[in-house]
């Protein structure tokens, strides 16, 4: 989050599609997921400010958030991904 130099945190600029996230998660519609996916599928990575937008309206802890991202490979903490990604499953027999 941003400080304003008084020293004091301002909340942070949420897009409409964060804030909607937001609200869908509040009321239960939604689960934390597949707010990631989404948030991932706008930008093609996880962006710092949009996690700390969704987590000061959904008042989920931002560390929740970067917990269960970094923990699934799937999602992307910087930079958007590159055109063609191969992954290779190496637990076949």
């Amino acid at each position: 989050m941003a400080r304003r130099r008084d020293g004091i945190r301002k909340a942070p600029e949420a897009s409409p599609a964060v804030a909607e996230l937001a609200s869908r998660f509040r009321s239960g519609e939604i689960v934390l997921l597949d707010v990631l996916h989404s948030i991932q599928d706008r930008r093609g990575y996880l962006a710092r400010r949009d996690l700390e937008a969704f987590s000061h309206l959904s008042r989920v802890p931002l560390a929740n958030l970067h917990g269960a991202a970094s923990f699934y490979p799937n999602f992307r903490m910087s930079g958007p991904a590159p055109r063609v990604c191969v992954r290779v499953c190496t637990s076949l027999p």
